[in-house]
């Protein structure tokens, strides 16, 4: 089925200013926005746009992708405990992964794992071939090229982690969830990243509601996506 590039590319504008005033005010994000839901649909946007059917036949697929990585990236810099929200499961995960960093360990377990499957690699064999077209198309393989990098960056990382801690422990045949997210949640001390502050440069969050063209497409996004977005910032 195809989508809609444009819609999902002003949607997760609207979510990423959300998250800047999360992260600037320092409100707990229970009850405001799903971050866990966020990537999830980050990361199943990018599975299905790097088919290449899709990318070919969905016009602004470059840049849904980029904005895509970029809201993923910004999680990844920025995300804390009071945005990456995730309960604790019933096989006791806080008995291995502390709940202040379940959240994200899942999510950085989440970008290996799409990473595996190949995803970056597609995505980035599209952007390739937009730079050589230039124009707006260059524009987004650009952005989209230089956000792959980072997503693709925390993935070898993880990835890696896993692998060694498997090498050092062969009879673990089969981890358990919780432990394979206690190896992944050990491995972030050892990772450096940029800190990506131009993240945080987002225009502020309106302070009136009910005028101009971007409150209506903010109240049809909430409508819409109660999933991601269950009540509204008293600062809309």
């Amino acid at each position: 089925m195809a989508i809609e590039a444009s819609h999902y590319t002003a949607a997760l504008g609207i979510l990423r200013r959300v998250l800047v005033w999360l992260k600037t005010t320092g409100r707990d994000a229970e009850g405001i926005l799903d971050a866990s839901a966020l990537s999830n649909v980050c990361l199943r946007l990018l599975t299905y746009i790097s088919k290449d059917l899709v990318y070919g036949s969905v016009e602004g697929s470059g840049l849904l992708a980029a904005h895509a990585c970029e809201c993923l990236t910004w999680l990844v810099a920025h995300g804390d405990s009071k945005i990456l929200k995730m309960s604790a499961s019933a096989q006791g995960m806080e008995k291995v992964v502390t709940r202040d960093q379940l959240g994200r360990a899942f999510l950085f377990h989440e970008i290996a794992r799409v990473s595996e499957q190949g995803i970056f690699t597609k995505l980035s064999s599209h952007a390739a071939a937009d730079a050589a077209k230039g124009g707006g198309m260059g524009e987004a393989a650009a952005l989209l090229t230089n956000e792959l990098a980072s997503v693709t960056f925390v993935a070898d990382h993880v990835t890696a982690a896993i692998i060694k801690w498997t090498e050092d422990n062969p009879n673990e045949v089969s981890p358990s969830p919780p432990m394979i997210l206690s190896v992944v949640s050990a491995s972030l001390a050892s990772l450096t990243m940029d800190a990506r502050t131009d993240l945080l440069n987002e225009p502020a969050l309106r302070a009136s509601a009910g005028r101009g063209e971007e409150d209506k497409v903010l109240r049809m996004l909430v409508e819409g996506y109660r999933g991601s977005v269950r009540v509204l910032p008293t600062a809309l």
